[in-house]
Parts: C-alpha cells; structure tokens; sequence
C-alpha cells in the first residue's frame, strides 16, 4: 500500500482521490486491528495507532478538498505532510514488524 500511495502527488486529482479511498480501508482495517488488541498495546502498537490514525486524517483532508477552494501552497503543504504522515508510518510499521 504504502509504495502505491508514495507517487499520489503526481497523480490527478481523481486518480489520487480513488487511491486514497482505497487506502482509507487499508487503514480503518489496521485501526480496528489495534483497537481490537487495545488492552495489550505495547510501545510499537502505540507509535503504529498514533501513525494510522494522523494519516487517516490527513487523507481525510486531502480527499475532501475543492479544487476550487484549495490554492496551490496549501495542496503542496498537504502533500508533503501527507508523505511526512507516510515515512513516520514506515517507521513504525517496521518497528512493529520486528516485535
């Protein structure tokens, strides 16, 4: 998931709103993993949920944007926080992979 949403930036708009969509239940599923073990959480759980959950609502942002009402600085912040959100995912991902 994480290589197919890295290049999202250079998709169009639609093209990036489909995948993120899509990405969104990927992510809902990881949530609903950790909450479901809520009671065990270890540290890498933690920093994983902390990571889904800031990325889920960032591709909240971006998903729901006008075209017309989001100027082009804003959508560059977007984009770089939302692979800021990606990399910090990764992070985590591996660190809960090696537990």
């Amino acid at each position: 998931m994480v290589k197919k949403i890295v290049h999202i930036s250079s998709l169009s708009s639609s093209e990036a709103r489909k995948i993120i969509v899509e990405s969104l239940h990927f992510l809902e599923f990881g949530i609903a993993g950790l909450h479901y073990k809520r009671k065990n959480l270890t540290e890498n759980d933690k920093t994983l949920k902390k990571c889904l959950f800031n990325l889920r609502s960032l591709m909240v942002q971006i998903e729901n944007w006008n075209e017309k009402e989001v100027n082009a600085k804003r959508k560059i912040f977007l984009w770089q926080k939302f692979l800021d959100k990606i990399s910090s995912l990764c992070t985590a991902q591996n660190l809960y992979l090696k537990s």
